[in-house]
């Protein structure tokens, strides 16, 4: 997705611009260096990116999953601190929680326990799996 704005204004959501342009780095491409997200950014507008659109393709809760899963030693506190100053962090935990239920992601129990603090989740969990999963195609009789 090619956008001018990291999210749509709706959100409302403020995100650090100098910290997230702060906390780039560069990133071999073939022969070419190029600025990457850190990897707890990235984590987060992965989430936000999901939410925006309800989840609705289990590509982007794989996506979270292999981010996860790709970059080891994620600064887990940096991540729900940033989220929650944000405004995001249930978006971020959904993602998470996601990324774990359906592609068993590692995540610390600290997202177990902010979930348990916010039942909300759980039910939006339910509500995406429902979706994702709904039999929308049935195989014709012969």
């Amino acid at each position: 997705d090619l956008h001018w704005e990291l999210v749509a204004s709706f959100f409302r959501i403020p995100f650090d611009l100098d910290g997230i342009w702060a906390r780039m780095s560069h990133t071999r491409l073939r022969q070419s260096q190029i600025l990457s997200l850190s990897p707890e950014d990235s984590l987060a507008l992965l989430c936000v990116h999901g939410a925006k659109h309800n989840w609705s393709r289990l590509q982007w809760a794989c996506d979270v999953a292999e981010t996860i899963r790709g970059f080891g030693g994620l600064d887990w506190g940096s991540l729900f601190s940033r989220s929650r100053n944000q405004g995001c962090l249930r978006m971020v935990l959904l993602g998470l929680v996601l990324a774990k239920r359906l592609f068993g992601s590692e995540v610390p129990a600290a997202v177990d326990e902010l979930v348990e603090r916010d039942p909300t989740i759980v039910k939006l969990c339910s509500q995406v799996l429902q979706v994702l999963f709904e039999d929308v195609w049935t195989c014709p009789r012969f």
